[in-house]
């Protein structure tokens, strides 16, 4: 028997928050924090053929979680999804916003975790 390595893959993260707005002030951060995770995420055009890359994001944590959860290395947002109705049922406010928002969202780094990495400290 005889194992073979075939390489390493980029490292993902995925990150799953649950929203409740209690105003319209918290419901119009909500909108403008989705947008700019949606707008973040991609492409823009730097010519009739070409895109520019999607922009980077650097995740850190506060330092006293540091020392037992990942460091991230700089990724992507490669995956995002939002929904309205994560009770089971659309429940809005008097004013039309959501009850409550489920956001998914998930990173993917943009280098190879090795070795030499971790012992630099990530």
């Amino acid at each position: 028997l005889a194992v073979i390595f075939s390489g390493v893959g980029f490292r993902t993260h995925n990150f799953q928050y649950k929203v409740s707005p209690r105003n319209r002030i918290e419901s119009t951060n909500l909108v403008d924090i989705i947008k700019v995770f949606k707008k973040n995420m991609m492409p823009t055009i730097e010519s009739a053929a070409f895109f520019k890359y999607p922009n980077e994001f650097d995740i850190d944590l506060q330092d006293k979680h540091k020392k037992y959860m990942f460091n991230f290395g700089t990724s992507v947002l490669t995956d995002f999804q939002v929904n309205y109705n994560p009770d089971g049922g659309s429940y809005f406010h008097a004013d039309g916003d959501p009850v409550s928002v489920a956001l998914s969202l998930t990173f993917t780094e943009i280098d190879i975790l090795t070795q030499e990495k971790i012992e630099e400290g990530r």
